[in-house]
Parts: structure tokens; sequence; C-alpha cells
């Protein structure tokens, strides 16, 4: 295409400006692996379904606690499945569905009408009758589908509108009737498929054949007179077109493996054996803890890491997100403690979780209790504006300080200048030269640093062993000669070159031999490989190499035994 179509353009002629581009991002899935939604069943349907364009997306709701102003904050997002994973929940591309406030978390029946006018909207999209024009350009409107929602227990059952989870019919996954189970001096409610039980998962289909019920359903006792099968209402995501009221809902990883399943199993393994909480000796290892807690506690992270965790003695007070990094990075710590029936199905669990994850706080900005729906919203479209404006070359110096500043994160340095969008390195701490870089850098004129910080990340070298639980210096970087070859080495110092102007820095890197993969499973006799942890060593000789900064990948997780 030489020129623009529409005659009264000023680029009907010939382009005044090379014009932007949007390619449509491809949805064909990949029959031979599962890489993300879109290779999905849910999205293949509705790609069957739909001759014209669309883009599906995930909706996420969860609330904050906001101590300072003594309010209970809602927030429920959006972020379009299509985007590639990397860019998806960037703040730019991250969609606002709704805000709401109140002295505690919104009832279920205040949460219905606020859900009902995202849901209308949702509806609203999903058609393609109209289209809007703005001047010159004619903009298609493409249909917009909800495929998923992800959400904790309690927000997943107002959503679904079923009981909650401590009730009978409470899984929000099938429809098996649950039995109390004595737990120390009371009963939990738990699921177990068996003969009697059988494991019907929730549908569309049995959600419709359950409609004259669903009105009378209202206690947690009626075990055997429901037929709602724990419905207290009608589900208003049942009115959008792909969104299925079974797996649509899907499993959130971070409170019900790791801060729920994995957590359990921690408690199960540490602490004493008790009668109260139904552990036997079998199945504690509490005297065998020690070795499991120096093996972890020996477990170094970048400092980029958010929330590090702790000593494992004080895994009660672990977060999810340290949980996570606990059993993703530290269940080989369990190898030698756990009997071999125990650390098959830790290891299954990690290997699942590291399949499933291949790869500033708002809330702090509130200064009016009066107002925090509307002081968050215009802090929302103010950064997301700032974001966008930011690579402007006619944006005020001081104001592009400023927002570096406030979106850098306690664990990167933060800038006290900017330089060119080309100089994003900055050094610290200068060291004496060594025999090994003279001899590589003969005739020319440089200086060696300890640390570094490229992209706003920080590289540096430190003493091995220490006691210190973060590290800088063990990177994955990609192979000068083959960049589709990953390596694994340790960063020694940054090297500056004085008498060059452009690349002039490089890094160098103590090349680790990398051995083996740390775990294989075989499961019902297909052996798995967990590519994410592998095992490797320095050389006898010490072998270093010369890389530049943009041949790093990332930082890795280490452990030294």
């Amino acid at each position: 295409m030489g020129k623009c179509p529409h005659v009264d353009c000023h680029s009907h002629t010939c382009y005044i400006r090379a014009p932007t581009r949007v390619p449509f991002i491809s949805t064909n899935t990949n029959l031979d692996q599962m890489t993300d939604i879109i290779d999905g069943s849910a999205h293949s349907r509705a790609r069957e379904s739909e001759e014209t364009r669309f883009i599906t997306m995930t909706l996420n709701s969860d609330g904050v606690l906001v101590k300072q102003i003594s309010r209970s904050l809602w927030i429920t997002t959006m972020v379009i499945n299509e985007i590639p994973r990397s860019l998806r929940f960037q703040l730019p591309n991250m969609i606002i569905g709704m805000i709401s406030y109140g002295s505690q978390k919104p009832k279920r029946a205040e949460f219905s009408p606020l859900l009902n006018g995202i849901v209308d909207e949702l509806v609203r999209l999903s058609s393609t009758d109209s289209s809007a024009s703005f001047q010159h350009s004619v903009t298609t409107r493409i249909a917009v589908y909800l495929l998923g929602v992800v959400a904790d227990k309690p927000t997943q059952s107002m959503i679904q509108n079923t009981i909650d989870s401590v009730g009978f019919y409470g899984c929000t996954n099938c429809h098996i009737v649950g039995e109390s189970v004595p737990a120390g001096k009371g009963f939990i409610r738990c699921f177990p498929p068996n003969l009697t039980n059988l494991l019907e998962p929730r549908s569309n289909t049995s959600y419709d054949q359950n409609k004259k019920q669903r009105a009378g359903r209202n206690s947690l006792t009626s075990v055997h007179t429901d037929g709602a099968k724990g419905y207290v209402g009608p589900c208003l995501l049942r009115r959008l077109r792909f969104f299925d009221m079974g797996h649509s809902f899907l499993t959130d990883s971070l409170h019900n493996l790791y801060a729920g399943l994995f957590l359990k199993l921690l408690k199960i393994w540490l602490e004493p054996p008790s009668f109260r909480r139904n552990t036997t000796n079998s199945m504690s290892i509490f005297d065998r803890r020690e070795q499991v807690e120096v093996a972890f506690d020996s477990i170094h992270f970048p400092t980029s890491t958010y929330r590090v965790p702790q000593r494992l003695r004080h895994f009660c007070q672990f977060k999810a997100n340290e949980l996570r990094l606990c059993l993703l990075m530290g269940y080989n710590c369990f190898r030698t403690a756990l009997n071999c029936n125990q650390y098959k199905d830790l290891r299954a669990l990690a290997f699942a979780l590291h399949l499933a994850e291949a790869k500033c706080t708002l809330v702090r900005t509130l200064r009016d209790p009066s107002q925090p729906s509307t002081e968050i919203c215009y802090n929302l479209e103010l950064l997301h504006r700032s974001w966008i404006f930011l690579d402007h070359d006619n944006f005020l110096y001081s104001f592009k300080l400023f927002i570096n500043q406030i979106n850098s994160s306690s664990k990167q340095a933060r800038p006290r200048f900017i330089k060119s969008s080309s100089s994003n390195i900055r050094f610290h701490q200068r060291i004496p030269s060594s025999l090994f870089v003279e001899k590589y850098l003969r005739n020319q004129e440089y200086e060696l640093y300890r640390t570094v910080f490229y992209n706003g990340l920080r590289y540096s070298y430190k003493k091995l062993p220490n006691k210190s639980r973060t590290h800088d210096g063990c990177i994955l970087y990609h192979d000068s000669y083959n960049t589709k070859n990953l390596r694994v080495g340790f960063f020694r110092c940054a090297i500056k070159l004085l008498n060059v102007e452009q690349d002039n820095v490089l890094l160098l890197i103590e090349q680790i031999k990398v051995t083996s993969i740390a775990d294989i499973i075989n499961i019902d006799n297909v052996l798995y490989q967990c590519t994410n942890v592998l095992e490797g060593h320095f050389c006898q000789s010490h072998q270093f190499i010369m890389i530049k900064p943009q041949q790093i990948k990332e930082k890795l997780v280490f452990w030294c035994s």
C-alpha cells in the first residue's frame, strides 16, 4: 500500500510519514504444546464458533485493607489474553473494571449489583454490530469475550453465587456434597470423590437444569434436599456467551496451592506429631527438620526478588509469595528428610507448578479517607498517562525523573538523573585491575567496578560461601555465538572501556558447567524433567568469558552444597 485509501486524507497521494501499523496477533492453537490461554480448549471453541475477529479476557477481583484510612478497597481488573504474557500485566494494558470501598469487604447482596454492571458492559462488548468513525479513519469494533475468572475462595463463591466453601456443596468446581471430617477440636469440610460421591464437574448444562431449585437453597445443613447443588441464586456471568460455569472459574494457585496445600504439608512435616491435628510420627519429620532448615537457608535469592523468604523455622509466618518460592526453589531440600512416597508427591507438585509458571503499590498513594475510590482512579489514570508519555522527547525532564523515581522499586536502583535512552548503565564501587583483564584487554584504557546497574537491576560480586540470603551474581545469559543457547555463570566485575564511545561496557563472567537436570520424576512410566532446576559446578581451572550486558536474560536463584 503506497498511500492512504481515504480521499480526504493528507496522505492520500503519498504518506507524509511511515504509518503506524497494528498487526493482529495470531490465535492459532498449538496442538502439540500448551503454552498460554490461547492454546486452550476454551479459546479453541470460541475460535471455531466465531468467523469475525475477537479478543478474550480474564477477570480478577480482590480486596485490600488500607490501614491508614481504615477502609477496605475492592478492585476488579481484567487482562487481554492475546497480549504476550511479558506485556499482559503491565499497567497500560490492565483494564480497571470496578473500584469500590467501604468499612469492610462487600457482602454478597452489595457485590451483585456492582458485578451486574460489569456483565452488562461485557454483553455489549460481545456485539460487533457497530463501529465508530474518527475524521478520516474508521475504527471497527471487534467482539470481546470473558473466558475465565481468577479469585480466592470467598470472592469466587460471591461471583459464582454459591454457598461458602465451608458448606455442603461448597466446592466451586464440582457437585460433590462434601463431608465433615474431625480436625482438632472441630470439623472441616472436604470433598473427596468416591463411590457415593461421584465426581460431577459444574457446567452450563448442570447449572441450567437446577434453575428451579436455586431459589430455595439458603441453608448449610440441607444436604439431601438440596437440588440447587450449592447455588443460592442466579450467577450473573451465565449471560456471557463463552463463559462456562465450571471450567471458567480458574484455580487461584497463590491461595489454594501455596498458602493452602503446601502450607498444610509444612505444618504436618515440620511441627511435632499431634493428636489434636491428627498427625502421627510417620507423617512428621520434626526430628529431622534441622537438616531441611540448613539446606533451605543456604539458598541465595536476587535482591530484586519480591518477598525473599525468611528462615524456614518461621514458615508459619510466610506470606503466599514466600511459600511459592519455598516450594518452587526449595522442594529438593526435603529430599533426605522425607520418605520416598512423601518426596515423590512433593516433587510431582513442584514439577506441575514449574510447568504452569514457565515464565509501586497504589494503596500507599491514598491520603483522603472520604473518597478513596475517586483518588485511586485518579492515581491510576495519572500513572497510565505518565507511562505512555514517558518516552516522548518533548516531555519535561523533571517530570521524567520524578516518574522514574516513583515507579522505581525498593529492590532496584533509584535514579538520581536520566541519561540518554542509549545509556542505561550505572556503575558503583570501583576496584583495582586484575591480571586476567589486563591480559585480555591489552593496550586499552578501562575501569573495573564491583557493581553495575543495568536496566534498573543490580548485578554485583559477592564472595561465596556467605550467610547472606541475597546474591546478585548468578545470571542466565545468551551465548554470543548462538543466541538460542543459554548459559549460566557468576558475575565477577563490570569493565568500562574509556577509549570507546559506544558499546563500551563488558561484563566478566565466571562460567558454570551445567552437568544435569536436578530432578526427574516417573509418573505412569512417563519421565518428566524439571528443566527450571539445574545442577552444575565451577570448572577446576577457572574459566572466564566477556559478555555484553544485552546478553543477560535474567538473574537466578542458586544453592551451594
